[in-house]
């Protein structure tokens, strides 16, 4: 693909992103295929917001997305509790109407807000 929409990147040498015809790549799927399109999309937005809203980790540093048993354990809150609270925690990500998933670096950063209390 041809189209390139470059954006300042951390590494120079990186392949700039081919978004600038986004329009045309959507124009021309087939029926079938735009609802995986448009779950692909959604899951791009959702890890480019969660790089939005996180605090700046080290070079070489990852944030983990924990399924709810993970996050929940590092919380001490059953798997109910954290769903029923998720709309509210600020490490909740959403990846679909269904599917949330919890960042662990948000998860250790909100522990340690809270330590002091």
């Amino acid at each position: 693909m041809s189209n390139v929409l470059t954006f300042p990147v951390a590494n120079p040498r990186a392949n700039p992103i081919g978004l600038s015809d986004l329009d045309a790549v959507i124009a021309s799927a087939a029926p079938e295929s735009l609802p995986a399109l448009v779950g692909e999309l959604a899951r791009l937005q959702a890890l480019a917001l969660l790089r939005c809203h996180s605090p700046r980790q080290e070079a070489g540093a990852e944030d983990k997305l924990l399924k709810v048993e993970e996050a929940a354990g590092l919380l001490g809150l059953s798997t109910d509790a954290l769903y029923r609270r998720s709309a509210k925690l600020p490490f909740t990500v959403r990846l679909g109407p269904a599917t949330v998933r919890f960042s662990e670096s948000g998860i250790r950063k909100f522990i340690r807000a809270r330590e002091g209390r």
